[in-house]
């Protein structure tokens, strides 16, 4: 019974995110909640390119794009709360985050010696681009440098996201629908 009630959730909001697709919400969406997620508030990236993608993947690529600039706002917000603001805001969001001082220390060592590889592996989905973004800021890494890589490696990332949706979304959400129906006929 519980299954079930969970099944219909995921088709309400599978049903949901189907309209915002085809409404015209769903690229500024995208935009917007990377803008917000590379900056300042924890979660996934991709929480709405990747379902946003699946309901209309003909839309998947220009969605890939608003994600992409709105995770490179987000990443250049983030920059200058470390250079402008560190100690008001990013620091209490580091250590919101689960990062202490002593990590700052070694991350320091790290920019001093390794910076833009420092940043290439932070825009990577598994680390915090975040706590990179504030500390290249507050560390004073240069600026230019940390938005040419942001750019290339977040945006790209974001467009290989869109890219790969748009051209096998078709079979990724037949195979999600497949999954779902066999687990409502109970098996």
């Amino acid at each position: 019974m519980k299954r079930n009630a969970i099944l219909r959730a995921a088709d309400r909001v599978m049903e949901t995110l189907d309209r915002w697709a085809k409404s015209g919400l769903a690229g500024p969406a995208t935009g917007l909640w990377a803008t917000i997620q590379s900056s300042v508030m924890p979660g996934p990236s991709d929480a709405l390119l990747i379902p946003l993608g699946l309901a209309s993947p003909q839309k998947a690529i220009r969605l890939g794009i608003w994600s992409g600039l709105g995770a490179v706002l987000g990443a250049i917000i983030a920059y200058w709360i470390g250079a402008l603001a560190f100690n008001l805001f990013g620091l209490p969001l580091i250590e919101m985050l689960g990062f202490t001082m002593d990590d700052m220390a070694a991350l320091s060592h790290q920019f001093a010696t390794r910076g833009w590889i420092v940043i290439a592996l932070g825009l990577l989905p598994l680390l915090s681009s975040k706590i990179i973004a504030y500390a290249a800021g507050a560390l004073g890494y240069p600026f230019l440098s940390f938005a040419l890589i942001t750019i290339v490696l977040r945006g790209g990332r974001f467009l290989i996201t869109g890219a790969i949706l748009q051209f096998g979304g078709k079979r990724i959400r037949s195979w999600l629908d497949k999954g779902l129906a066999k687990e409502e006929a109970g098996g």
